[in-house]
């Protein structure tokens, strides 16, 4: 399998990366590496290799692991590696020593952006200290519920009882990119069930649900972060580009600014949980309400601004490729943006692009006859956006990798469970030599 794999990048010719680092059940240090590269008349995406690190990882040792795999093991050339994607850590991204600064040294062609999916996370961790109080004092109602089994079993009859459409809540835990919209979203949900268990023994947090003031503060966190988790998981999955996830980041700011507007005119209906506790109580400080609320959503629109910088924008300079039928100026030289005039007047190529194929599917087709311009749209198409795909290997590894079978090597089981390539078995019977009382 990983001979059909190396055999598929290097006559694919162009490769991007996508790499991460983390610690598996005998705290042992790993590196998931996954690669992109043209196949088969479109873009593929595959498992390439784990990697064991030393104990002391640093990023000298991180690249002599990831260089000898990719020009000793596998024969593989730098040079033709055009993107890589980490998740920002230090020794991966340090302008000087870090990874990335090494592997562009032996890569000329190769760019480099911090994982999309990582840095909307951390545009949304600075919040007020009204908000923050909120959010702490949800951890610790939910955390005296669930921290106590006989708390848990009681607090789920209660909400049998109740009729409520759940009957648990949701732990916190700061590393899950998901985790913080999820237990707001379920203790709104839950307020009124919890209203009635806390009632006996913590009263004054009972009494917190009772306050309204509170309550519409933790209805616009449960639906604020509910919309980032929305935005966080379209950015997930595989085949996904640079331009759909800049896309959907765009989109996000423009939707802060509207609504940051709407609620200086005390229009919530935006926010579906926000609007039912206005809608159905009274004593509300609507002022404190709305400053709070404008406060955090230009907050928000700050952070999205510093992690998502308009210069980083990989449409910037890049319309010819979304969308060639445009005729862009200034984004090529002369010579290729006259292949670009002719591209776009072809209408035998317009009909090919606005049928039900991918982008790069759509400039394979065209590398016949404009080869120039196919094979820059590729080198710009192929790094990943984020990610994704080796936290989505490292939960895989989770499950193969037990604290009963913590001496396993996982590369061979990883390779098997990820890859998409089929065994060549007929290779592997033919290198057999049969016994000869056969």
């Amino acid at each position: 399998m990983e001979e059909q794999l190396i055999e598929q990048i290097k006559s694919a010719k162009w490769y991007s990366l996508q790499l991460d680092e983390s610690t598996e059940v005998a705290n042992l240090a790993i590196l998931l590496l996954y690669v992109s590269f043209e196949h088969c008349g479109d873009v593929k995406e595959e498992y390439l290799c784990s990697i064991s690190l030393p104990t002391n990882i640093t990023s000298s040792q991180i690249f002599d692991g990831l260089n000898n795999y990719i020009i000793d093991e596998s024969g593989l050339d730098w040079k033709f590696c055009v993107g890589v994607r980490t998740d920002g850590a230090a020794a991966m991204t340090g302008r000087h020593s870090g990874v990335v600064a090494k592997i562009k040294e032996v890569a000329p062609d190769c760019e480099s952006t911090h994982c999309f999916i990582h840095r909307e996370n951390l545009a949304t961790k600075k919040m007020s200290k009204e908000l923050n109080d909120v959010l702490c004092q949800v951890v610790k109602v939910v955390n005296h519920v669930k921290a106590n089994a006989l708390n848990s079993r009681l607090f789920a009859s209660l909400c049998d009882q109740m009729g409520a459409d759940h009957i648990q809540l949701l732990l916190h835990a700061e590393v899950r990119w998901l985790s913080r919209g999820k237990v707001l979203s379920r203790v709104f949900e839950l307020r009124n069930e919890l209203t009635t268990f806390l009632l006996d023994k913590k009263r004054e947090w009972a009494e917190k649900f009772r306050d309204v003031n509170w309550s519409t503060k933790l209805a616009y966190l449960s639906d604020i972060f509910s919309m980032l988790n929305e935005l966080n998981r379209s950015m997930q999955g595989r085949m996904t580009t640079n331009f759909a996830t800049a896309n959907k980041i765009d989109g996000f700011k423009r939707k802060l600014a509207a609504w940051k507007h709407r609620v200086s005119r005390d229009c919530y209906y935006m926010f579906p949980n926000l609007s039912e506790i206005i809608n159905c109580e009274s004593g509300l400080d609507a002022t404190s309400l709305a400053n709070i609320i404008t406060e955090h959503l230009k907050s928000l629109a700050e952070r999205f601004e510093f992690n998502f910088p308009k210069e980083q924008d990989p449409r910037e300079g890049n319309g010819w490729i979304c969308n060639p039928i445009l005729q862009l100026k200034d984004e090529l030289n002369v010579h290729l943006e006259d292949k670009s005039i002719d591209l776009a007047g072809d209408q035998g190529l317009k009909n090919i692009f606005y049928s039900e194929i991918t982008l790069a599917e759509f400039w394979i087709k065209v590398r016949p006859e404009y080869p120039e311009l196919s094979e820059l749209a590729l080198k710009i198409i192929l790094p990943f956006p984020s990610t994704y795909l080796c936290e989505m290997g490292f939960s895989t590894m989770s499950i193969i990798k037990t604290k009963y079978r913590n001496s396993l090597d996982v590369r061979s089981p990883l390779r098997v469970a990820l890859s998409s390539n089929e065994p060549r078995l007929d290779k592997l019977v033919k290198s057999k030599q049969a016994h000869s009382s056969h």
